[in-house]
């Protein structure tokens, strides 16, 4: 007798990543989502690997190493990968104090260096190799992997997993992301907006740029794609409305400049003199003894049905999502 297929809520990218694993160990899907590309928060992200500092946390340090594995993957299939826009690039971050505790994921990561000749700004940095999603393909490229190896997706707004189980799915997967706070009545759950700008790549620019600043909302980032570079950002905690701000955007978009001239990169006074456009999103951070991204992935028995929950995963979403749907898959069997 055939099993009931497995029920995901949420069609972001930890929702997409989980079907695909579940697909390919041979189980129907089926996939309830009020929002889907391009509609997603996954589909405002700036999407370059990113780990987060939860190094003690072996469950951390496996989806992390997972997720850069299958990504570096799937950079080196180029067109014949199954998801698009993923590649390789060089990344250089730096710190206005030093930072003795270098990132702690450089073992599996190649190319990685300490940077010397820093700005007088600068106290440390470091350049390595990672992936870059570029979001506008990524997510759009996953959705349609996900359906062509089976998965039904079914648009509507899931207020309760009682109501799924009804359905007769005995197992489900909750990749609700904010909707979690509500849907699996977790209070640590809360919205964390973030502001970026598109802007056309008509510097040049082909190295990933992460600036440290003395800011508890604000980040200095650029990153790179092809046509258009992103550029970063805010981290503006409990604001739940996914709208931009002017004053922030031109701030964002100033930052960046201030960096670029730093490092003596030209085209700083180019940079975003044209916006391609401008987004908003609201990360799902969950937060547990200061953590922001303290996921929550394990088991609950609702009304008959095994639920995985798969959430909280806040800046880190697309950087933690391959480790931790292939342990939500397993989770599910």
């Amino acid at each position: 007798m055939s099993r009931p297929p497995v029920a995901i809520i949420g069609a972001g990218v930890i929702g997409l990543t989980t079907a695909v694993r579940l697909l390919q160990a041979g189980r129907e899907v089926t996939i309830y989502a009020l929002a889907r590309t391009p509609g997603t928060t996954s589909d405002r992200a700036g999407a370059v690997f990113t780990p987060t500092k939860s190094r003690d946390n072996a469950r951390v340090e496996f989806w992390t190493r997972r997720s850069y594995a299958v990504l570096s993957e799937l950079a080196s299939m180029g067109d014949r990968a199954p998801v698009r826009g993923v590649r390789l690039g060089l990344s250089r971050e730096f710190f206005l104090t030093p930072t003795p505790e270098q990132p702690w994921w450089r073992a599996f990561a190649p190319s990685y260096r300490r940077l010397t000749g820093l700005h007088p700004d600068h106290a440390d940095g470091y350049e390595v190799v990672v992936p870059r999603m570029d979001i506008t393909r990524y997510i759009p490229s996953l959705e349609r992997w996900a359906e062509s190896l089976g998965a039904t997706i079914v648009e509507q707004r899931v207020e309760d997993m009682r109501e799924i189980a009804a359905l007769g799915h005995t197992s489900i997967v909750n990749c609700a992301g904010l909707g979690a706070r509500e849907l699996a009545r977790d209070p640590v759950v809360f919205p964390m907006r973030g502001q970026i700008v598109l802007a056309p790549n008509d510097i040049g620019l082909d190295v990933a740029l992460h600036e440290e600043v003395d800011s508890e909302t604000e980040a200095t980032y650029l990153f790179p794609f092809e046509d258009h570079i992103v550029l970063g950002g805010t981290y503006e905690e409990r604001k739940a409305d996914a709208v931009t701000n002017g004053a922030a955007l031109d701030g964002i978009v100033e930052r960046c400049r201030a960096l670029l001239r730093k490092l003596d990169i030209p085209g700083a006074d180019r940079l975003a003199r044209e916006r391609l456009r401008s987004w908003a999103g609201l990360r799902p951070a969950r937060v547990v003894d200061g953590n922001p991204e303290a996921v929550r992935l394990e088991v609950e028995q609702i009304r008959g049905a095994r639920v995985v929950h798969n959430y909280g995963h806040g800046r880190a979403g697309i950087t933690l999502a391959w480790g931790c749907a292939e342990e939500a898959a397993s989770l599910v069997e």
